[in-house]
């Protein structure tokens, strides 16, 4: 009978700990936030190749756009400098409230 009070006794302890540990863990999930990826895949694309480039402003699909407040990634996710964004590259730019917010750049060889 002990051996069961004791039992229930852990019981309550790690429910205890889970619950003062569930909003931490809330809380680090809003500081890092989501993965770009998942935001990303739920914001309107654009995918095309780059037709001009010019400073901050390119070119895809017949519309210029301004990607200088974009983070700009490579397909595998890593940071790229914004002078990868060529005219001939293949981009997707995703965009929020109508502003390019992320661009991925395919590698050179790949065409469409």
């Amino acid at each position: 009978m002990e051996e069961m009070m004791g039992s229930k006794s852990r019981k309550k302890r790690c429910q205890s700990v889970a619950a003062a540990l569930l909003p931490l863990a809330i809380l680090l999930v809003a500081i890092a936030g989501l993965p770009d990826t998942a935001v990303a895949s739920r914001l309107p694309s654009i995918e095309g190749i780059v037709e001009s480039a010019s400073g901050t402003h390119v070119a895809v699909r017949g519309n210029t756009y301004d990607i200088g407040h974009a983070t700009v990634r490579s397909t595998s996710g890593i940071s790229v400098s914004l002078s990868e964004v060529a005219r001939g590259r293949k981009v997707k730019l995703y965009l929020s409230k109508g502003k390019v917010t992320a661009v991925v750049v395919y590698p050179a060889d790949m065409i469409e």
